[in-house]
């Protein structure tokens, strides 16, 4: 707890060198127990290791070991490329801190004023300077030292309340300003200021500590203050007496002190279960990892048509870099993908991590900038992985985003989500067609495939290679081992309801397809009118026989930023200046929406409102302007 050393009744030896420093610091964190060598690169190193890392690291353990001397040498143990320090808890101060400040805190609780004030100051007397103060703070040790600080200044915030309760006003009042002028973002600490001054008699100064920590909040952070500073000031306004007597119950409840090592109270776990098979995405899946682990504050956001397989690979990676960040995973499903429910309030899922986080609900009902507020001092120091599925836009993201440097965030959604600020965007395209074969034999049987490897590709090709597709074509395939794939191939190729032969228990390609469109049939704009008309258009000119005949050759009546809206939803990809395509899929389903609006009374006039169909003067330019395709 300042310049790292290590020391005896005589001396005082210093290693030298920030690698070396840390190299000790990483293995006095996880004493006792084998440190891998990626552990140590972190803490050593930012982004990927140097080749000469092994090495080093072989160096920095000679340095310790003549550091520690002859008879100490043995502590530092190397099995399997793994460091092990041994060390007891009581040797290294952050521990014995840890243990004081936890009695103190204790002793608080208990109402053993003097005992806690004691205990504490000894805890807070072990501090030389900031936590390994001469360590870069790099992502392996940085979530340490920053929770090591944070319970420095909960200490000093339970000394200050033990002062308060025996009655010692004036040093809170002078310990809390001075602890606030390094830390103005302390509320707890300006709690303890505003019931001090009230105590002295000092009504207006107490007020006046409340309009300072609101301005700073206000300025800081851009939230107000928690729902316990404001009633603490409604109190004093009302000159309540609740508020002039001495409290032993600490304003904000204090906890046990977690472990000294940094690892948090509660860890959350959430990631769905990792796909068993993932083909056609190995360099997809290692470029992000990349990524992810070489940037500061790294947001990675997939996007790509529906049924493409963006959740899987979302998955493949978290699972992937999911050690990288011990302090544990959150799983949003945002429900952007879902034809039968709306999507989810961004909200609602905030809630549901605050509770992950504190495994307690909050009874406050608090404000949706308290609640992100929130979040963000739940996430300080901590390395979280966070996975955001299956998201309708930015809008209902960006509240979610972690804002710690050494947290992750992996997006996925349809529409690229551009205005997010620092992400890097993944364009996820459908599977090539080896790919695409080879996961219809995994799981239709490869020696259908093999068989029959034309027919293989052609339902690869029917199924537009989308991972989604194959994947209901070959559970189909899989319950009637006797069906030929040719026969299948001709169902796929012949039905006029192919998208009926792609639903399989609960898999539905229609259904994907139909949360994309949703967004524009709910929505009351004019433009997004056009759009459904315009998609339900496209897709009688060109699955049907109907053929228009030419009128103009005029490309602006065109009305593209409506077709452009289809592409923001990926129902139509964008293959040059004013030229459109659609997937054959797409195709079949956008004659099924066209269908059914115009079974529906009033329905069609109304995706006609504003300029559907009737401006659409030129069918024979549209077609010129979309063209279907097959992969």
């Amino acid at each position: 707890m300042g310049p790292v050393c290590i020391a005896n009744d005589s001396q005082t030896i210093t290693l030298g060198g920030a690698r070396s420093n840390a190299f000790l610091v990483t293995l006095l964190l996880l004493h006792n127990r084998p440190v891998s060598f990626d552990r140590l690169a972190e803490s050593l190193w930012e982004g990927e290791p140097p080749a000469s890392a092994k090495a080093n690291l072989r160096s920095y353990a000679s340095k310790l070991r003549r550091t520690l001397g002859p008879g100490e040498r043995d502590r530092l143990k190397v099995q399997d490329g793994h460091y092990n320090l041994r060390v007891a808890a009581s040797e290294v101060d952050a521990a014995t801190f840890n243990d004081l400040a936890r009695q103190g805190s204790a002793a608080l609780r208990r109402g053993d004023l003097d005992p806690a004030v004691c205990l504490l100051q000894e805890a807070l007397g072990l501090w030389r300077g900031a936590a390994a103060q001469d360590v870069p703070r790099l992502p392996g040790l940085a979530p340490h030292l920053v929770t090591l600080e944070e319970r420095r200044l909960g200490a000093a915030e339970d000394l200050m309340q033990a002062l308060l309760a025996k009655g010692e006003l004036s040093t809170v009042v002078s310990e809390a300003r001075a602890f606030l002028a390094d830390n103005p973002c302390r509320e707890r600490a300006w709690a303890l200021l505003m019931l001090s001054l009230y105590r002295c008699g000092d009504v207006a100064g107490a007020l006046g500590a409340f309009a300072d920590a609101r301005s700073t909040f206000v300025n800081r952070l851009g939230v107000e203050p928690g729902p316990e500073l404001r009633d603490l000031q409604v109190a004093i306004l009302r000159r309540d007496s609740a508020a002039g007597n001495s409290r032993r119950e600490p304003l904000t409840m204090v906890g046990d002190s977690p472990p000294w090592t940094a690892t948090p109270d509660v860890v959350p776990r959430q990631l769905p279960r990792d796909v068993t098979y993932l083909v056609g995405r190995e360099r997809q899946v290692s470029d992000l990892r990349t990524r992810l682990l070489a940037h500061g504050a790294p947001v990675v956001a997939i996007h790509g048509p529906a049924g493409v397989g963006k959740s899987a690979l979302a998955l493949r990676l978290a699972h992937a870099v999911s050690e990288r960040f011990p302090d544990g995973n959150l799983y949003f499903d945002l429900r952007g993908n879902m034809a039968d429910q709306p999507p989810a309030d961004w909200r609602a899922a905030l809630d549901g991590a605050l509770r992950a986080l504190t495994r307690r609900p909050d009874e406050n009902s608090p404000s949706a900038e308290e609640s992100v507020a929130r979040f963000r001092s739940l996430l300080a120091g901590r390395r979280v992985l966070l996975v955001i599925d299956n998201a309708v836009d930015a809008d209902q993201v960006r509240s979610l985003l972690p804002p710690q440097p050494h947290c992750a965030c992996i997006v996925t959604s349809r529409r690229m989500l551009a205005t997010l600020d620092g992400a890097y965007h993944c364009d996820l395209q459908p599977l090539p067609t080896t790919e695409a074969v080879g996961l219809l034999g995994h799981l239709a049987g490869d020696q259908r495939v093999a068989a029959e490897p034309d027919a293989a590709r052609e339902v690869a090709r029917l199924c537009d290679h989308l991972p989604l597709a194959l994947r209901i074509a070959g559970a189909r395939l899989a319950t009637r081992p006797a069906h030929s794939l040719g026969d299948f191939a001709a169902r796929l190729r012949n039905s006029p309801c192919r998208l009926d032969e792609l639903e399989f228990e609960d898999l539905s390609l229609r259904s994907r397809l139909q949360a994309s469109l949703r967004v524009l049939e709910d929505s009351e704009n004019p433009l997004d009118r056009l759009a459904v008309a315009l998609f339900t258009l496209v897709g009688r000119l060109l699955v049907s026989a109907e053929r228009p005949a030419r009128t103009t050759t005029d490309p602006g009546l065109l009305p593209h930023r409506a077709l452009d809206r289809l592409v923001d939803l990926r129902l139509l990809d964008s293959s040059g200046s004013d030229r459109y395509r659609i997937s054959s899929l797409a195709a079949i389903f956008a004659v099924e929406r066209g269908v059914e609006i115009a079974d529906k009374p009033g329905a069609a006039s109304r995706f006609r409102a504003g300029g559907g169909e009737p401006r659409m003067r030129d069918q024979q330019g549209l077609l010129q302007a979309v063209h279907r395709f097959s992969q």
